[in-house]
């Protein structure tokens, strides 16, 4: 084979090697887009879930619902002035 039947095999096959690495370029980058997708439909639902669990929280922690709460479950009354006593050093 003459010197330029070289060069244009060579050329033949960095050709297909190339056209070979394009094609799974493309396949990669789909399937990461792919994943990608999945990911950010995952991270909306858990950003809802955290949006929707604030407010429960916000709802079980209101001054309210824990007075309430240490009303009838625990039998707690609010004090008057009168019955409260500051105890501490006096200098």
């Amino acid at each position: 084979m003459s010197r330029y039947g070289w060069i244009a095999a060579s050329l033949v096959l960095a050709n297909l090697a190339s056209g070979v690495a394009v094609i799974y370029a493309t396949y990669d980058t789909r399937q990461q887009f792919g994943a990608l997708q999945r990911l950010e439909n995952t991270n909306q639902q858990l950003s809802t879930e955290y949006s929707q669990l604030l407010l429960e929280k916000s709802a079980w922690a209101a001054s309210g619902r824990v007075e309430q709460k240490a009303r009838a479950e625990l039998g707690m009354i609010e004090l008057d002035a009168n019955a409260i006593k500051i105890l501490g050093n006096r200098k």
